[in-house]
């Protein structure tokens, strides 16, 4: 090897060479920048052929005594051309680009060589073609990663053929605000997908077939073309990305087929120089793509499948249905040359709270008995584990704490692009006889944390708090019936504790340490983001309808986070009172509230993100009007209303957008983070291009019915818009429980009921479930929350819009136990106590707090008695 550099300076280069994941290095050469090595590697391939599509990645580093070791230069090198060789060698001078993919002046030269196995040699030098129809050609490989096969000869005779496939989806589009179309094309035939409108992230699940009668030896020489085109565009531009197998490659395959692979499509910027290249002489066949150097320009998912005389095709659900186990990474297929970026991500896991008890407390009271356990010490050993993509990486263990300080900095590789479309954070509880068990899981969409078009970022999420949600927080000796909530199978029913985490993405960087512990300045600069604010969360319930039939006392419970968790000693209950339920006759059991309806109020201290949660809600605003409006022009093309009606309904559904977008988003001060600010941005930015779009339709609109198919794509971007990662406020849980028994929950994000000053930043009241869509409830509630700073309180405690006066009630539960007939004596709990009889009350302990006064005597509420 003969490295030379341009540059001045001083440099202690040595050389990485990996193939396959085998990674090798040369010896280190002190103070020079044109060294040689002149070092062979050897690698083995296990008696099977190189593949064209193998590729060598080289990188050449400084070599550092005390730093982290420098990235000079690197290369990717196809293995295409050594493969095609006649004498299986090939003499070569690389190119080298640096971390972010930009050329450099250094050059590399190699020399390859490859020693077939003997299986392949035998048969270079066995006989010619069979028959006067075969006709020789040149050996060739198939598909990236599969041992290609030798084609020995090809039939001249013309038969019947058909190339049926199937388009899945497409992922990770470049570009911003894209209508993609697929245009599939075979020789000189083509079709073209239905479009989406407005997502770099379509599904089609569309069919086509393609017809030949053809020699085999023309037909496997033509090209399996996908091309995604911007729909919106007419211009050059227009093409998105692309991709070419030639019919052979495919042909070669295992049943003559690719089966739900990914294709990594290239960038339409190299496709003019692949095309030149092609002119100047015979194309390199298999997997077509840009020269080296090209740039991934998003994917596509995709069944091609070659029928020829006597071929049964793969059963239908192996092309048609979708594979849980598909493995992303091992079904891409990447074009020759066009290779994807190292980076990674680092993850700073700063301190969690709220975990439930994960152990069992069965050994505790004997060790306190002995003084063998410290008053602090929680039932929890918890840890972090990260993951994206099969990569991993974890914090070390705290133990004995609900509310662990990690303070430390985990690393985890991954490719760039990545198809892969969210990262995954668990605590799990460590055991050190048992497996670890999981306490919550949460994901994070990189849709959602980074962005694409013009303004585009890498992923990047916080400081922020990430909240987890699972099976109910009650522990138990016995196994978690629900614990594939915990592991992230369905909606977790209760809150979990939550993670303070800062995550963020680079290209080109290098891992040197995989868990590191983060330093005083890291710590420092996170503390704005615990200061918390003081929120009151109320409740109303006006009635409790079609109650199931339950044995026992039924309550509701109002819980934010784990403030208002009865079932949590360390917590103040916010429940209403238990009250039997009472048959109406008929059909269903109703609560008897009638006149009296109860009230909890839950005080909980949260950080203040009012300058996300506003906006947010704004948006949600505009898109319920323009819901509403696209119903009401959607009813009258069904009913075939007056033009002019449609047509004044359409304007007027614009004349809303138009407003709505121009007037903008609150725009308020918090602790703002990076992702907020790239957030801000790319919401006004698309506003402003909703408007100008809908101001052009709204001039050169001519039907109706074209018009509204726009405004959905206006639509479906508002609702893009409208997601907000880093909402760090639990969801609000109105949990139905009857003695100790969870009976059903129902989930509310907090933000939908938020009280801001501001008109247009509160989500007004709306039905949570249609009942038609759940025809076995426990029961239906319709209730009135109100959840805000503690500032603004009086807005529901003195509102003026009410069905009632607001009052306070003591309540005290007088105890019996009935041996023939009701008797006090020989009571196990106290003459009078709360409903479950833990705690003593006695009529004349209650005291009305400071200014108030009790109006009346004790009365008994014969509805809330119970039997037990």
């Amino acid at each position: 090897m003969l490295l030379v550099y341009f540059y001045s300076g001083k440099s202690d280069p040595y050389v990485l060479v990996s193939f396959q994941g085998q990674e090798q290095k040369t010896d280190v050469i002190k103070d020079e920048l044109n060294p040689e090595w002149n070092k062979e590697f050897e690698y083995d391939l296990n008696g099977k052929e190189l593949s064209a599509q193998e590729t060598l990645l080289i990188k050449v580093k400084d070599w550092e005594k005390v730093t982290a070791n420098r990235l000079l230069g690197s290369a990717s090198v196809p293995l295409s051309n050594l493969v095609r060789s006649k004498n299986n060698s090939l003499d070569t001078e690389v190119d080298l680009v640096d971390g972010e993919q930009r050329a450099t002046p250094a050059k590399l030269k190699i020399s390859l060589t490859y020693e077939p196995p003997p299986s392949v040699k035998g048969e270079a030098g066995g006989g010619g073609a069979e028959g006067d129809e075969l006709e020789e050609e040149e050996e060739y490989t198939g598909e990236p990663g599969n041992q290609g096969l030798k084609r020995q000869g090809v039939d001249k005779r013309e038969r019947h053929y058909q190339i049926r496939i199937k388009v899945f989806e497409a992922r990770q589009l470049a570009g911003g605000n894209i209508c993609p179309v697929v245009r599939v094309s075979v020789a000189d035939q083509d079709n073209d997908t239905k479009i989406k409108k407005c997502t770099n992230n379509p599904a089609y699940n569309e069919n086509f077939s393609f017809n030949f009668h053809a020699a085999p030896m023309d037909l496997f020489d033509e090209v399996v073309s996908f091309e995604v085109f911007d729909s919106r565009k007419y211009r050059s531009d227009s093409l998105l990305g692309y991709f070419e197998l030639d019919i052979y490659s495919i042909y070669d395959m295992p049943g003559h087929s690719i089966v739900r692979k990914w294709m990594l499509l290239s960038n339409p910027q190299d496709k003019g120089g692949d095309e030149e290249e092609a002119g100047k002489g015979k194309s390199a066949k298999g997997v077509r793509g840009t020269a080296q150097g090209g740039s991934p320009a998003g994917y596509l998912k995709a069944s091609v499948l070659v029928l020829g005389p006597g071929d049964k095709p793969p059963p239908l659900s192996k092309l048609a249905g979708e594979d849980d186990s598909d493995d992303i990474e091992a079904n891409l297929l990447r074009p020759t040359g066009v290779g994807l970026q190292e980076a990674v991500f680092t993850l700073k896991v700063y301190r969690a709270e709220d975990l439930p008890q994960m152990d069992t407390a069965l050994l505790q009271g004997v060790k306190k008995f002995f003084n063998m356990q410290k008053d602090d010490e929680k039932l929890v050993d918890p840890y972090i584990l990260f993951q994206f993509c099969g990569k991993e990486n974890r914090t070390s263990v705290k133990y004995k704490t609900d509310c662990p300080e990690f303070k430390e900095t985990i690393r985890v590789p991954f490719m760039f692009p990545s198809m892969c479309q969210r990262v995954k954070f668990q605590i799990f509880d460590w055991d050190r006889l048992t497996d670890d068990d999981c306490i919550g899981t949460t994901f994070l969409s990189l849709h959602s944390i980074s962005g694409q078009g013009d303004e585009g970022f890498l992923p990047i999420f916080g400081p922020c708090w990430l909240n987890f949600y699972g099976s109910p927080r009650e522990f138990s000796d016995l196994p978690d019936e629900y614990d594939d909530l915990n592991v992230g199978k369905g909606e977790g029913v209760a809150y979990r504790g939550r993670l303070l985490l800062e995550l963020e993405s680079k290209l080109g960087e290098e891992i040197d340490k995989e868990l590191e512990v983060m330093k005083g300045p890291e710590l420092i600069r996170v503390q704005p983001y615990l200061s918390r604010s003081k929120y009151k969360l109320f409740a109303c319930f006006y009635e409790a309808s079609m109650v199931f039939d339950v044995d026992g006392p039924v309550e509701f419970e109002v819980s934010i986070g784990n403030y208002g968790n009865m079932m949590d000693e360390s917590m103040a209950p916010s429940n209403t009172p238990p009250s039997n339920a009472v048959y109406d006759g008929s059909n269903y059991y109703y609560l008897p509230w009638s006149s009296e309806k109860p009230c909890v109020c839950v005080e909980s201290y949260w950080e203040n993100i009012a300058f996300r949660l506003e906006p947010l809600n704004a948006l949600l605003r505009i898109i319920d009007r323009v819901k509403s409006k696209v119903a009401e022009v959607t009813y009258m093309l069904a009913t075939n209303a007056p033009e002019v009606d449609r047509a004044s309904s359409l304007f007027s559904l614009l004349d809303q957008l138009i407003a709505d977008c121009s007037d903008g988003l609150p725009n308020m001060k918090g602790k703002a983070n990076k992702l907020d600010a790239k957030r801000r941005r790319e919401r006004r930015h698309e506003l402003r291009s909703i408007v100008q779009e809908a101001t052009e339709l709204k001039e050169k609109a001519t039907n109706v019915e074209e018009a509204l198919s726009d405004v959905n794509g206006f639509l479906h971007r508002l609702q893009d818009l409208a997601e907000e990662p880093q909402n760090s406020l639990p969801d609000v849980i109105i949990w139905m429980i009857s003695g100790s028994t969870r009976i059903a929950y129902h989930r509310i994000p907090a933000y939908h009921v938020m009280f801001s000053p501001k008109e247009e930043a509160c989500v007004s009241g709306k039905k949570a479930l249609d009942i038609a869509d759940h025809p076995e409830l426990p029961a239906i509630v319709r209730v009135e929350l109100w959840f805000g700073l503690e500032q603004y309180q009086s807005n529901w405690t003195a509102r003026e819009q009410s069905e009632g006066e607001f009052g306070v009630l003591a309540e005290t539960y007088e105890n019996e136990v009935k041996i023939g007939f009701w008797t006090k004596k020989a009571l196990t709990r106290p003459g009078f106590s709360n409903a479950s009889g833990e705690l003593p009350l006695q009529k004349e302990s209650f005291q009305a707090p400071e200014g108030w006064k009790f109006e009346g005597d004790w009365f008994i509420a014969p509805e809330m008695r119970s039997d037990l």
